[in-house]
Order: structure tokens, then sequence, then C-alpha cells
């Protein structure tokens, strides 16, 4: 009897189970909105230089940018109305005293100026922001794991069997099996369980994800397609004011785009697989950000629709990675490898701020960067596994033989075709 069959016994999925899933929801819910809080922290409103002190002698008058709109970032040497030369009246210089907002909202943008020279600082906030999330993630993590064990099975595999039989038999009268709970014994763990128990005395560790051919296979495409989801997924949540539409209409529109996109992918990795379904989804991402630069900014309803799309896309590849990379990795390295995906999405929510100051030199070069980026994470992607409709590895040799056995199907077809071409002899 293996640990599975156990928990059917008491009801692998019943009450108990459903109220615990709810209860590590619910904090959850707020977490994305923290992330993308500087979305409304940090909006950049409308500016222009504040006028210098003697400007009260004649009417304040700014220089027009190439646009044909007022420059926000110069101002006149001279007043317009200064005797001078023409070409020392039209002197500009960077805004000495400050600027003026054409909002009565307060963000760290006009609490500190971050305009003008001072834009980096912006994106360098957010990329900070994330940086803490990577931080702490392993570190309160590690906090979080000593209030209560973390599951019946690690209190087995820590030889706790007695604390296991109890929390077993509560969780059996929880759902409404309270006789098979009561036929459990602790010999019955110890007896049964006996695989796990003995495979759990081997350690794994992080080296054990690259020791193996497949499984750095494994890390590697999935490390490609967790940076370049988190990467561009915050190259578009983060622009919103990019596009010039309401930042809270948008925000609706981007988060409303979740509900779809994360009930088509259901359907995909149901029907035709996750390897297809991940891959794709970072193509069509990729494309969409790529797409941007060829639109102007005047065409804010289509940069809209393609922001949205490719967001709804990069929404649905992280609800993709996190059912694939569980399946991927045998048990014994499940949680090594999901903490080493994770961090490289946080590295690429870290870096995605950053890489948008690229824009300084020339507008499209973060976008390509970003698009280029989740085209590179989606063709890795096609060199995973595929596993839908099998059972979860459960050891480092179970993926090997997956593996070896993936190769031999697509060997015989090719064998098979390569001696239906040998030509005939002839006869002599």
């Amino acid at each position: 009897m293996t640990f599975s069959e156990i928990l059917d016994r008491v009801g692998s999925m019943g009450p108990f189970q459903y109220l615990h899933v709810t209860l590590l929801a619910l904090p959850i819910l707020g977490i994305a909105n923290h992330n993308l809080l500087q979305i409304f922290t940090a909006t950049t409103p409308v500016h222009h230089c504040r006028p210098p002190p003697n400007a009260s002698l004649g009417p304040w008058v700014l220089p027009l940018g190439p646009n044909g709109k007022p420059e926000k970032c110069l101002r006149f040497v001279h007043l317009p109305n200064a005797s001078l030369p023409n070409d020392t009246q039209r002197a500009t210089e960077p805004c000495l005293d400050g600027w003026i907002y054409n909002s009565t909202r307060d963000t760290i943008v006009t609490e500190w100026d971050l305009v003008c020279s001072s834009n980096k600082l912006k994106e360098m906030a957010q990329s900070v922001f994330m940086a803490g999330i990577l931080v702490g993630g392993p570190v309160f993590g590690e906090l979080s794991d000593r209030w209560v064990p973390e599951s019946i099975r690690w209190l087995v595999l820590s030889g706790k069997f007695s604390k296991a039989l109890k929390t077993l038999q509560r969780v059996a009268t929880f759902n409404g099996k309270k006789e098979e709970g009561k036929k459990l014994t602790v010999e019955d763990l110890k007896f049964n369980l006996q695989k796990d128990i003995t495979s759990a005395k081997i350690k794994y560790g992080l080296s054990d994800l690259f020791r193996v051919s497949i499984l750095r296979r494994v890390t590697f495409c999935l490390s490609l397609a967790w940076f370049s989801t988190g990467f561009a997924y915050y190259s578009l949540a983060m622009g919103v004011e990019e596009f010039g539409v309401n930042i809270y209409i948008l925000q609706i529109i981007f988060g409303g785009v979740d509900i779809p996109a994360k009930f088509i992918t259901i359907l995909s990795i149901s029907y035709l697989g996750r390897r297809i379904t991940q891959g794709f989804l970072l193509l069509l991402a990729g494309g969409a950000i790529l797409a941007l630069i060829f639109v102007s900014s005047e065409m804010e309803l289509l940069r809209t629709a393609l922001a949205v799309f490719g967001k709804g896309c990069l929404s649905g590849s992280f609800s993709c990675l996190f059912l694939y990379t569980s399946e991927l990795y045998p048990t014994v390295l499940r949680q090594t490898g999901m903490g080493v995906s994770n961090v490289w999405a946080r590295v690429g929510s870290m870096i995605a701020p950053l890489v948008k100051i690229t824009g300084e030199l020339q507008p499209f070069i973060p976008n390509v960067i970003f698009g280029s980026t989740a085209l590179l994470g989606g063709s890795a992607a096609f060199f995973l596994l595929e596993t839908l409709n099998r059972p979860l590895p459960e050891t480092i040799e179970d993926i090997q033989d997956w593996h070896q056995q993936t190769k031999k199907t697509k060997q015989e077809p090719e064998a098979e075709k390569a001696s239906q071409t040998i030509p005939l002899k002839s006869g002599a």
C-alpha cells in the first residue's frame, strides 16, 4: 500500500482538503495586487518646468518638443520678451527650479521628482522591490516552516508515526470516514510505507538537478521558461501607463483577461498537452510584444489590445508552468526543482524594470528584448517531456526510464521508415 492509497482510505479529496486549500488561497489573493502596487503609487503625471523666480516679469512660455507639445524637461534660459539676439533667446536649459505636476494626487514620482534625468530611479525602485520578494521568499519561507508540521507525509518520513496516525484519524473523521481511520495502526504506516521511509534516507540536493542529463535538460528549459514568463509578464503589467489609456480601466481589463486565459489554458493542457500549451503561450506572448514595436503610439486601441492579449498568454503560461514543473520533477526533487524555477521567475521580474531604462536609447529596444526572450522561452519548452496522462515520477530512475522510453518510441518509426527505403537487390 502506498501513501496515496492510505490517503484514499481517509479521504484524499474531501472537506478537510477543500478547507485547507481555501485557507491557503486567501492570503494569496492580495499578492498580485501587492506586486503591482507601483502602477498606482508611481504614476507619472503630466509635468513641466517650474518657472524661475523672475518669471513674474513676463509671460511664462515653454519650448515645444518635436511632437509639438510643451517640453517636460526643458525651459528657456531667458524670458521670451528679453531684448536678446534670436539664437540666444531660444536657448534652453534643464528644469533648475523643480517641476509643476498636473495632478493633485501624491505619488513617489511627485514626492521625489522622479522625472526627466531622475526617471530611471522609478524603475530601480520597482527592481529593488522585486529583489526584496526574491530574498524574502526563502528567508520567511524557512521561518514559516517552523509553526506547524508540513504534512502527514513529512511526519511519517521523520519517524513521528504516532502523531501522523492521529492526524490521519482526524482527517478521516473530518471527511466522514471515521471508521476507516480507526482501522489504521502505527504498524500499518511502518509496514506499508517502508519503501517511502527507505528512500527518504537518501538525501537529494541542488546538485542532483544537474547530475543526470535528462534533469539538466529539464532544469535548463524550465528555468528559461520561468524566467521569460516573469520577465515579459512584468514588462506588460508594469507598463500600463505607456498605452495612453486610463490606468484604472486598463488594470481592470488586465485583471479580467486572466479569467478566459486561465480557462483556455486548462482546456489546452487537458487535451493538447502541457508541452504544446506552454510553448505556444510564450511564442504568442513574444509575438504580441514584438508587434507593439510596429504600432504607433497614436493607435492606442490596437496597442492596448496587443498588450492585453500578451498579458493573457503570460498569465496562462504561469498557470501551465506551476502544473508542468511539478509533473516533470521526480518526487525526491520536486520541491527543489520548484524552488529553483520560482527563483528564475523572480529574477526575471526583478530585471524587467531595469530593461525598461534602455528605452532612453531607442524606444523599441525594451520590447525587442522582452519579446525575443519570450520567444526563446517558448522554443525551450518544446524540448521538455510531455506529462499528459502520465503518472508522477517518484525517483530519478523513473524519469530516466521515461526518457529512454520516449527516445525508443521516436526511434522505432524512424527505423521502420529507413528499412522501407532500402532498395531491393536485383536477382542474379
